[in-house]
């Protein structure tokens, strides 16, 4: 394995390959990818979730920014302001909080821009850090029955191929050169999002608050 050094992870990729590692190299955010690493791996502890990981990141963001303008914000100024940016809350509240950002000398489309979401953070902390979660009891259970499901896959994509491929030769199906795919999608009723089972499943949590806790 290549060895890790300021200019490389444990991959052997720059960590500007990566938007939340360039976001960290442009704003000297330093130390925020390890410590990312060592939340979500719970290195000291209880792990935080990718959720989290990524208002964690964006609240240190806003923060620097407002720095970088000559404010000195507390904790709870910053999250105030990041829940008026990105809560479920009305849009005069959205409206009056980038009015307030640019009143500080924000440039609030550059700090949304540059805002990450939970895959950014997971990407960053896989293919930079090569982190990863060690595999809790009942993981083969997983494997297995994600194995089960793409058997199951492949063998519904060759019947309806083979269907399909039967009825285009007759008069029953007049259409151009047809390419058929199986996809299985879940989402989540409490999050909304929507994910491949797959990607699911080997994730291990969802988009919620705490993941899957």
């Amino acid at each position: 394995m290549p060895q890790t050094n300021d200019e490389t992870g444990d991959a052997g990729r720059s960590p500007t390959s990566f938007k939340v590692g360039r976001i960290i190299e442009e704003y000297d955010l330093d130390g925020l990818g390890e410590e990312l690493k060592a939340r979500w791996t719970g290195e000291e502890g209880e792990r935080t979730s990718l959720r989290d990981l990524a208002d964690l990141f964006n609240k240190r963001l806003l923060r620097e920014m407002l720095v970088n303008n000559g404010h000195n914000p507390i904790q709870s100024e910053v999250e105030r302001k990041y829940e008026n940016m990105t809560g479920d809350v009305s849009a005069g509240v959205k409206a009056d909080a980038r009015s307030e950002l640019e009143h500080s000398g924000v440039d609030v489309d550059e700090l949304q821009s540059n805002f990450v979401t939970h895959q950014s953070v997971h990407t960053y902390l896989t293919e930079y850090h090569n982190a990863e979660l060690e595999k809790p009891e009942g993981a083969e259970k997983v494997e297995k029955a994600l194995e089960t499901i793409r058997r199951l896959q492949s063998r519904t994509l060759a019947v309806t191929d083979n269907t399909v491929s039967r009825l285009s030769k007759t008069d029953q199906l007049s259409t151009g050169e047809l390419e058929v795919f199986v996809d299985i999608s879940v989402t989540c009723t409490d999050c909304g999002q929507g994910y491949n089972i797959g990607d699911l499943l080997l994730q291990g949590e969802c988009d919620c608050p705490n993941g899957a806790e």
